[in-house]
């Protein structure tokens, strides 16, 4: 993201909107998991409770004397995204670790990863079945998997099933997927449905553990799963959505004579220039759409924050290395009414005229 740096609005400042959590969200509403979904309807932060589960499992304090950097609360709340995301959409621990590894964290490995995955996991039971169980038998009841190529790091597109092992390991998810959900297989692991609250599914780490699916299925079946698992949630989420609300976005901000654009997404965010003067309406204009974009943009016959409640959070500067909250994030109404009375009777075409 360091890049972003080069670059500044062709007028005004840089409008950024995130989706909080959004990955974490779609995951609640895609598996009906009702802990996870409880807790954002209940407005808990996430990454926060990782944070905190960490401090509790093992210790910062322990951690920051092999890494003193992990002492400022910061530093750890970007170590919980990085874990939160990756225990979500990896099969082992020692991904989690690559991964932060990558993002230059150092000093949380097995020994602190290993129990904090599995109580995750067992925590949020609906999202550990459909990651672990639900979606693999998708694809193998269809004879379907994606084809890992190794020598190109990169997956192919849908394949006939040639996996040995994955074929083998078919028999052990039949007998732990229930008849309700078996019967409602869908043609391809697009949008599994998620299990009626009454519906006992096995427990993570109890009728299973990562090491009986391992056992089961190659290296390469399991990276497949992972692959399909990603698309469900990270497609219809941080990709869609945010494509969907800006579409509307920039033709209500036009209408309303607001002086600012929508210049591109970025995974689960959107990056616009904006008049600072502008930029209290153009939010709150704005926010609506990335909250529950258009129902007849989309075919859920039931839309996902139905499900699960969704957050924007909304910050400036003129570029990003100099971005700043916005009013605390989310300013109410009266917040931004009060910051911007006068701009009720903006009109655009002056706004052209001036150039």
């Amino acid at each position: 993201m360091g890049m972003r740096n080069l670059f500044y609005p062709p007028f005004g400042e840089w409008l950024h909107g995130d989706l909080s959590q959004i990955e974490m969200r779609g995951g609640g509403a895609e598996t009906g998991d009702p802990v996870l979904i409880k807790e954002f309807r209940d407005g808990v932060d996430r990454h926060e409770n990782t944070r905190l589960l960490v401090d509790q499992l093992v210790g910062w304090s322990k951690i920051g004397l092999i890494n003193p950097a992990l002492k400022n609360v910061v530093a750890q709340r970007t170590t919980s995204k990085v874990v939160n995301f990756n225990v979500l959409f990896t099969d082992d621990p020692h991904t989690i670790e690559h991964s932060l590894n990558k993002a230059g964290i150092f000093g949380v490995g097995k020994a602190i990863l290993d129990p904090l995955y599995m109580e995750i996991h067992r925590t949020y039971n609906n999202v550990s079945f459909f990651k672990f169980l639900y979606v693999p038998y998708v694809i193998l009841k269809n004879k379907y998997i994606i084809n890992y190529v190794r020598r190109r790091r990169r997956f192919n597109d849908l394949t006939f099933l040639t996996d040995t092992r994955a074929l083998e390991g078919a028999a052990f998810l039949k007998e732990l997927i229930p008849d309700y959900l078996t019967s409602n297989l869908l043609l391809h692991p697009a949008r599994p449905i998620a299990p009626p609250a009454d519906l006992v599914l096995p427990q993570f780490d109890k009728d299973y553990t990562l090491k009986d699916i391992s056992k089961r299925f190659s290296k390469d079946a399991r990276k497949s799963f992972m692959e399909a698992w990603n698309f469900l949630i990270q497609g219809p989420y941080s990709g869609d959505i945010p494509k969907l609300a800006v579409s509307c976005v920039a033709r209500k901000w036009a209408k309303e004579g607001i002086v600012a654009v929508p210049l591109f997404t970025l995974y689960d965010s959107v990056e616009c220039a904006c008049e600072p003067a502008h930029r209290e309406r153009a939010v709150r204009e704005a926010t609506p759409y990335f909250l529950a974009p258009p129902v007849h943009l989309l075919t859920d016959e039931e839309p996902p924050w139905h499900r699960v409640p969704f957050n924007i959070e909304w910050s400036v500067g003129p570029n990003w290395g100099e971005q700043t909250k916005l009013n605390g994030w989310n300013a109410t109404d009266d917040d931004l009414d009060a910051a911007e009375p006068e701009l009720d009777e903006f009109d655009m075409s002056e706004a052209l005229e001036e150039g």
